[in-house]
C-alpha cells in the first residue's frame, strides 16, 4: 500500500510551501544567532575577514583582531574558502552559508539514496513506513543540530559523498580530491587514506596528492599569497595542531573532561578518571556529577590507557580493512560506513555535529530492515544506536559518552559483518 498522499499535487503544494518556510526560517535564525554570537558562524567569518586582510588569525591576539569568541582551529585552506562570504555583512553571510548548508545536506542525501540503492516501490508502504520515519527523524535531529551552530560539517560530509560516489563509479583519482578537500576543512577523513593505501589504491593517493597541492598550496597562495599562506599555516600547526596533540597537559585534560566531547578517548577519560582530580581540574564538568568510577586511576594513568584503547580500535579498523575483499560495491560501501565510524570514534574531538557522518551507515541498515537481509539483527542495531544517539539529550549520559556507544554498536556490527562474510559479496 503506498502513501497515496505523498502523490497527490495538494500535498506536493505543502510539501514546497513548507520548505519555502523552513528557508525563510534559516536565513532569520542563522541572522539573529550570527549577530548575537551564538553560532559558529561568526568564527569563520572572522577568520575568512582576517585572512583577507592579511591579519593574524591562530595567534593568541586573534580575538581582539577579529571579534570572535572562540577560537579558529581549522586549516588556513577553510578561512580562505569562506573568505568571500566576509564580503557581505555578518548576518546575512550566514543565511547565505545555511541556505548552502540545506542544498548541501539535500544533495548528501541524494548521494546515499545512489549509494544504498533503497529497495522497493517509489514510497514507502505500510510495512516499512516505521524505519524511514525513524531514519528521518534522526536526519532532522542531525540536520537541525547542525544548522542551528552553522556548523561545518554538512560540507564536509558533503565532500565525502562525492568521494564515496566517485568510488563507485572506479574514478579513484577523483574520489581521492574529494576526499582529501573534505580532510583540509577538517582532519578527520583523513582516515580514508590508511583504506587507500592498505588497499593500494595508488590512484586515489594521487589524487589526494592533487587535493593537497591545491588546498593546502595553490588556493591559499593565490588567496594571500606565498608568504602569508605558509604564515597561515605555520600559526595553525603552533597554535592548533601541536597544542591537541600534546597529552598529560592542563587543556588536554580539560578537553577530555567537557561531557560535550563523544570521542572514545574523551568518553574512556572520564569513565575511569580519579574523582577528586577530576574535581580539581574539571571546573563545573567535575562537580556536575556524582559519579565514581569503579576503577580509580590518575590523571596520566587515565590518558596512556584511553589512548591506548584508541589505538587498539584503528589497529582492529586497519585489519578489518586488510582482510575484505572489496572489488564490489557492497563491500566498499560496507568499508565506508566503517571508516565514517571510525572517523567518529578516533577523532580527537567529537561532538553531536559530528554524528551527521552516521547517516550512510543507518541508510545501510534501513536498506537490511525493510529487504530482510539479516534483518533482525539490522533492527536491534539500529534501534540500539538510535536510541544511544537521542539520549546525549540527557546531561549525565552526555557526562558518560552516550556518543561513543552508538558509534561503538556500529562499529562493532560492521567489523562483525566484514569478518563473517570477507570473502563473499554480503551485506
Amino acid at each position: 500500500m503506498n502513501l497515496f498522499f505523498l502523490k497527490h499535487r495538494s500535498w506536493q503544494v505543502i510539501l514546497v510551501i513548507l520548505m519555502l518556510a523552513l528557508m525563510g526560517a534559516t536565513v532569520g535564525i542563522s541572522h539573529h544567532r550570527a549577530l548575537s554570537g551564538s553560532s559558529d558562524f561568526d568564527v569563520y567569518y572572522y577568520a575568512g575577514r582576517a585572512a583577507l586582510d592579511s591579519k593574524p588569525i591562530y595567534t593568541i591576539d586573534r580575538r581582539a583582531v577579529n571579534q570572535s569568541k572562540s577560537p579558529f582551529v581549522y586549516p588556513p585552506f577553510f578561512a580562505c574558502f569562506i573568505a568571500p562570504f566576509t564580503l557581505l555583512p555578518i548576518g546575512i553571510s550566514a543565511g547565505l552559508w545555511n541556505l548552502l548548508n540545506l542544498f548541501w545536506f539535500g544533495w548528501c542525501l541524494f548521494l546515499i539514496k545512489h549509494l544504498v540503492h533503497l529497495p522497493g516501490q517509489r514510497y514507502p508502504s505500510k510495512h516499512n513506513l516505521g524505519w524511514y520515519l525513524l531514519f528521518g527523524a534522526l536526519t532532522v535531529f542531525i540536520l537541525f543540530d547542525n544548522i542551528a551552530m552553522a556548523q561545518v560539517n554538512i560540507l564536509v560530509f558533503f565532500l565525502v559523498l562525492l568521494g564515496l560516489n566517485a568510488m563507485e563509479q572506479n574514478r579513484w583519482g577523483r574520489a581521492g580530491f574529494w576526499i582529501f578537500a573534505a580532510a583540509a576543512i577538517k582532519l578527520i577523513p583523513i582516515i580514508f587514506f590508511v583504506y587507500f593505501a592498505v588497499k593500494r589504491k595508488w590512484r586515489a593517493l594521487a589524487g589526494g596528492l592533487g587535493g593537497f597541492l591545491f588546498c593546502f598550496i595553490a588556493f591559499p597562495c593565490l588567496l594571500v599569497g606565498p608568504s602569508q599562506a605558509w604564515r597561515y599555516h605555520h600559526q595553525w600547526y603552533e597554535e592548533t595542531l601541536k597544542d591537541q596533540a600534546t597529552p598529560l597537559t592542563l587543556p588536554f585534560y580539560s578537553t577530555q573532561l567537557n561531557p560535550s566531547h563523544q570521542n572514545l578517548q574523551a568518553a574512556f577519560f572520564r569513565w575511569v578518571i580519579d574523582w577528586e582530580f577530576r574535581e580539581r581540574t574539571g571546573g563545573k564538568h567535575g562537580k556536575e556529577f556524582h559519579y565514581r568510577p569503579p576503577i580509580r586511576l590518575s590523571e596520566r594513568q587515565a590518558s596512556y590507557l584511553s589512548q591506548a584503547v584508541v589505538l587498539l580500535m584503528f589497529f582492529y579498523y586497519v585489519f578489518c580493512i586488510m582482510r575484505t575483499r572489496d572489488q564490489t560495491k557492497n563491500r566498499r560501501l560496507m568499508v565506508s560506513c566503517l571508516t565514517l565510524i571510525s572517523m567518529i570514534l578516533l577523532a580527537p574531538k567529537t561532538r553531536s555535529h559530528f554524528f551527521v557522518f552516521l547517516l550512510l551507515p543507518w541508510a545501510v541498515l534501513v536498506t537490511q530492515v525493510i529487504s530482510g537481509s539479516q534483518k533482525r539483527k539490522a533492527q536491534f542495531i539500529f534501534l540500539s544506536s538510535a536510541a544511544f544517539y537521542l539520549l546525549q539529550g540527557f546531561s549525565y549520559a552526555k557526562f558518560l559518552g552516550v556518543g561513543s556507544f552508538t558509534a561503538l554498536v556500529l562499529f562493532f556490527y560492521f567489523t562483525t559483518q566484514l569478518n563473517q562474510h570477507h570473502g563473499h559479496d554480503t551485506i
